[in-house]
């Protein structure tokens, strides 16, 4: 009976283990921002001619780029991305600082713009991961 009783208990403290980890996880997703970390390639090879003074300012709003983000890295891509439409780096760099920064709507957009212009294994890599990404706040947010 001891060997009954002594089994039934530990099932009992694992079941209570578990359950205690459960809605602690589920009360610290609620609490904490959440954060996806992925590694994901920035385009730095221009894929049309530019002036060289906007080829410099490329330059370096990618090398902000893969070091930190700010708004200017937006604005710049953006006001070039307007010069020159044609561009699939461009678009694809911008989708990328919205993905990098939790705006997965404006990401696939400039995402579906980029694969319009060329079609890569980056861009559909890309497009799915936003897709992903956009699927599991939902979820996380109709599960709360």
């Amino acid at each position: 009976m001891d060997r009954i009783t002594s089994i039934k208990s530990s099932d009992y403290s694992h079941y209570h283990n578990s359950l205690t980890n459960k809605v602690s996880d589920m009360i610290i997703s609620y609490l904490v921002p959440q954060k996806i970390l992925y590694s994901v390639d920035i385009e730095d090879e221009l894929d049309i001619q530019m002036s060289n003074k906007d080829e410099d300012i490329f330059e370096n709003t990618i090398e902000v780029l893969e070091k930190r983000d700010t708004p200017y890295i937006l604005q710049s891509l953006i006001k070039l991305d307007t010069k020159y439409p044609n561009s699939y780096t461009l678009k694809y760099n911008i989708g990328l600082y919205y993905e990098k920064n939790g705006d997965n709507l404006n990401a696939l957009e400039y995402y579906e713009k980029a694969a319009s212009i060329k079609i890569t294994e980056s861009i559909l890599d890309r497009i799915d991961q936003v897709k992903i990404n956009s699927y599991n706040i939902e979820k996380i947010k109709f599960e709360n």
